[in-house]
């Protein structure tokens, strides 16, 4: 069973809460999709329990790379599972809402209702070349 990648979780316990990540790595189409992680490796997981509504903005730093990002959602479970593998596979996952289409250079923002999720994460795909993409979350309570 392959080690799970160490997890960063980063909280929206206060009335509101940010989060901003630069530089995350996407994979390219040839590697399979995969769950973002940061610099350091570490899987982007937040914890969400106490936002109701979640507004994330998500950049393409890449001039010609098209990317497609997903994100899951998990409710608090004794079983709950934080690999990137049984993410994908839903195991205790569910996607939330549609696949996100983040054309090169293009910044977009949603709007997520985190009500009913205790963790979300992101999985993404390029379709070239890896490439990387800014986020920055924004949870109210």
């Amino acid at each position: 069973m392959p080690k799970p990648l160490p997890m960063k979780q980063l909280s929206f316990r206060l009335m509101k809460g940010r989060a901003t990540e630069s530089a995350i790595a996407v994979n390219a189409t040839g590697s399979g999709e995969a769950v973002l992680v940061d610099g350091d490796s570490n899987l982007l997981i937040y914890d969400v329990e106490t936002a109701k509504r979640l507004l994330m903005m998500l950049y393409n730093t890449h001039a010609t790379r098209h990317s497609t990002i997903k994100v899951w959602g998990a409710l608090k479970h004794a079983n709950l599972t934080y690999t990137s593998a049984d993410i994908l596979a839903g195991k205790r996952w569910d996607q939330i809402g549609s696949d996100i289409d983040l054309d090169a250079g293009v910044c977009v923002m949603e709007w997520l209702d985190g009500e009913g999720y205790d963790y979300i994460a992101l999985s993404g795909v390029s379709d070239a070349d890896s490439t990387t993409i800014d986020l920055a979350l924004t949870g109210v309570a």
